[in-house]
């Protein structure tokens, strides 16, 4: 018990010591230039830092202990007279389904990135980029619409109403498993308030986007995580259980392309968790990766080879900041790059929160980067000894939101806006137009009510929040609802490993979708109940 302790009480502290050094960062670290300039020219890893993030660590154990010990005094007792399922069912759905119609008729024809009208011009084409059945679906959804129509703005509304139908239907069908299996009226309500009123979560039910999509898919998975845990693995034996989780794991595989790392930490955990069932879990890996490379089978050519530049985001940018910031590179090596793009380009361009700005670039060679893959990663590689620091302030500041607490950050939804100034869309998309079905004043209103609801929502509060339930599971044994934690580290280490903008919120959106659900679940289990 005492070896316990002892190691609940380092993981306690481990947590204090790195959100002590997130906070001291972000007080070196923001998107204003000036502060940009001093932190990269003037902030250094030194002995006076790590005595700061020390000293303000142990204020911040002593905060997280007192707030596990008052977390422990929560359990969420079950309803007296509970609702009738139906008509929570009903309810649900007419909330979220008409919540979400509203940002889309004010967002008429659709909210979207410009990303996805090239793909409703040729999905195969970005294939490369965006998972192809996805492309495809969406593509069926708009020229069907169209044959019928003749109407670029309807089609495009379209393609927004159906995902609203699909992901009104995936949020109601999990909220009404979890009021019939919890029997909580409170926590239900607070769930239907939560899906029909948190703007930026309703805006994305509309956004034709596959990470809502991605999201919706790994909501289907709690049911069967709670199936699991309750069976203590016997559910296995079920061949209808087997059929659901293969088809939901390869749905997530398909939804988008980081769906198969999340996917393999789930099915590690598994194997370690319930050996008894080795072969059956065998069974639901092989199958759902013969799903998630369901396009490989299809014909030549609608396949397109993937970008290399899509997995290495993080270097990219590591070397741009050490060019830009005239670190150490050997003139080879900047042959290398300049061969790439051009060092001038980089130094102009370079955008310390996004690597788009470089891998989109108009002059960069992604054909011989897809060529000279190794020889990439050696030069990434070989400099980063003599380039640690550059390294390091680089990746810091390209993974900032998804560490740095702060408050609302417009550009979390400047992606839900068309802009029909973009050369490629004014070619392929001249009917396409921005129309107002509302007042502007009613548009005022909704950006004032966006702003609000999100003022603390991004990628690093919905991290830390998740890591704070991580060790409350911890504190009160509730080991085996990790379970439901681990499709959401799965996406938070792939986007750290390959984070492509620092402040979309977008990429981290399951977190929005799934965190309510697990934190009522695990106040609601008993210690060690399963």
């Amino acid at each position: 018990m005492k070896k316990i302790i002892k190691w609940k009480n380092f993981v306690f502290y481990i947590f204090s010591f790195l959100f002590s050094g997130m906070i001291i960062l972000s007080q070196n670290m923001t998107k204003r230039k000036v502060f940009l300039e001093s932190f990269v020219n003037n902030f250094k890893f030194n002995y006076s830092f790590f005595i700061k993030v020390f000293f303000l660590s142990i204020f911040v154990y002593c905060i997280l202990k007192s707030i596990l010990f008052f977390m422990r005094f929560l359990f969420l007792k079950r309803s007296k007279h509970v609702w009738a399922v139906k008509k929570v069912t009903i309810v649900t759905f007419i909330c979220i389904f008409f919540s979400s119609l509203l940002f889309l008729l004010i967002y008429y024809p659709g909210s979207n990135m410009n990303d996805t009208l090239y793909i409703l011009n040729d999905p195969v084409k970005y294939s490369f980029q965006y998972p192809l059945v996805y492309s495809l679906i969406i593509y069926f959804i708009y020229k069907t619409t169209w044959v019928f129509t003749s109407s670029m703005n309807f089609s495009f509304f379209m393609c927004g109403f159906v995902q609203i139908i699909f992901m009104s239907s995936v949020l109601t069908y999990v909220i009404r498993w979890f009021h019939k299996t919890f029997k909580r009226n409170y926590c239900t309500l607070l769930l239907v308030l939560y899906f029909s009123f948190t703007s930026i979560i309703v805006n994305l039910n509309s956004a034709l986007l596959r990470d809502p999509i991605f999201s919706a898919f790994l909501l289907l998975l709690i049911p069967l995580f709670h199936k699991i845990l309750v069976s203590r693995g016997r559910c296995f034996n079920d061949d209808i259980f087997l059929l659901k989780f293969v088809l939901i794991i390869g749905a997530v595989c398909l939804s988008r392309n980081n769906g198969i790392y999340v996917i393999l930490l789930l099915i590690l955990y598994l194997f370690l968790k319930y050996k008894k069932y080795f072969k059956k879990i065998v069974f639901v890996l092989v199958a759902s990766l013969l799903l998630a490379n369901l396009p490989d089978f299809f014909p030549k050519s609608l396949q397109r080879e993937a970008l290399f530049q899509e997995s290495v985001a993080i270097p990219i940018q590591q070397l741009a900041f050490t060019i830009k910031y005239e670190g150490n590179l050997s003139e080879k090596d900047l042959d290398y790059v300049d061969s790439i793009i051009d060092i001038e380009e980089i130094k102009e361009v370079y955008n310390p929160f996004s690597v788009d700005d470089i891998k989109w670039n108009n002059k960069f060679n992604r054909e011989d980067l897809n060529v000279t893959k190794n020889e990439f990663i050696s030069i990434w590689l070989r400099n980063m000894p003599n380039n640690i620091e550059y390294y390091l302030k680089s990746y810091l500041l390209q993974t900032y939101e998804l560490l740095s607490i702060q408050k609302y950050n417009p550009f979390q939804s400047e992606f839900l806006g068309i802009n029909l100034e973009d050369e490629g869309i004014r070619r392929y998309f001249l009917k396409l137009s921005d129309q107002d079905l509302f007042s502007a004043k009613v548009q005022s209103y909704l950006e004032k009510y966006y702003e609000v609801t999100t003022l603390y929502f991004n990628n690093a509060s919905c991290f830390w929040l998740m890591i704070l339930f991580l060790l409350y599971c911890l504190d009160t044994r509730k080991y085996n609802c990790i379970l439901l934690f681990l499709p959401l580290i799965g996406v938070w280490i792939s986007l750290m490993i390959a984070a492509p903008i620092a402040f979309a919120f977008r990429y981290m959106c399951s977190f929005g979708y799934l965190l309510p659900f697990i934190i009522f679940y695990v106040l609601i289990q008993k210690s060690r109940e399963y």
